[in-house]
């Protein structure tokens, strides 16, 4: 397994030949810091987005990356009522809905429904703080949970305020 950070909450997972996108908010200030030199422009493939909810720092880059990559999106039902409004076609957005279990190839996702709101662009200074820490990989199994076949395991949480 490999694990990348892409700054903000984003990370890129490869397990085996699966390549995981999570809450890939690639498009930061030029002043952003750290720097993380990454651009949309740049990931060429992914398989699969998962959005732990809609707010900008999340999710604003997935209908870019799903129409680069072809990445099916996993997202709570509201997240993906606003990607498809933006253009993302129904077959590549999976609503999560409560808790549930996802096989992916060789890839296993477990989320839970989440309640914090769409992606607003236009109005990114509308979107709620987070606490310090949300969305760093735990070693706890009460968030989103990505494991493999046994031999890859990886722990996500994003704890809303």
């Amino acid at each position: 397994m490999e694990l990348t950070w892409l700054g903000t909450a984003a990370f890129r997972i490869v397990v085996e030949k699966t390549v995981l996108l999570l809450d890939p908010f690639l498009s930061r200030p030029r002043n952003a810091r750290p720097v993380v030199p990454v651009a949309v422009e740049d990931i060429a493939t992914a398989d699969y987005i998962l959005l732990s909810h809609g707010h900008f720092d999340h999710a604003y880059d997935a209908a870019r990356l799903a129409a680069r990559t072809g990445a099916r999106i996993l997202a709570p039902a509201s997240v993906c009522n606003d990607l498809r409004n933006r253009g993302v076609p129904d077959q590549q957005l999976r609503p999560l809905h409560g808790v549930e279990t996802i096989g992916l190839t060789d890839l296993r996702v477990r989320g839970p429904s989440c309640r914090m709101g769409v992606a607003a662009p236009r109005r990114v200074a509308a979107a709620a703080p987070h606490q310090p820490g949300a969305g760093i990989p735990r070693a706890r199994d009460d968030g989103v949970s990505i494991g493999g076949t046994g031999r890859h395991r990886l722990f996500f949480r994003q704890r809303s305020l």
